[in-house]
């Protein structure tokens, strides 16, 4: 995922979503490049990442 600002002190709430799941929630700041890394140990295969910003979706991914 990635952003076309960076903002290190910022907040980037992650948001996932799968129906009939649970909402898993991240938040995290952008390195000096502008990407949002992180990784989990969790399966979240076939839920829906969301990368926002004050309200503002700024990328989606679907995860196979």
């Amino acid at each position: 995922m990635s952003v076309d600002r960076n903002i290190p002190d910022t907040p980037f709430p992650i948001v996932g979503r799968k129906a009939n799941a649970k909402v898993l929630k991240w938040s995290l700041n952008t390195k000096t490049t502008g990407a949002v890394l992180f990784t989990t140990k969790m399966n979240i295969a076939g839920y829906t990442i969301r990368l926002r910003m004050e309200g503002e979706t700024l990328d989606v991914i679907k995860v196979a």
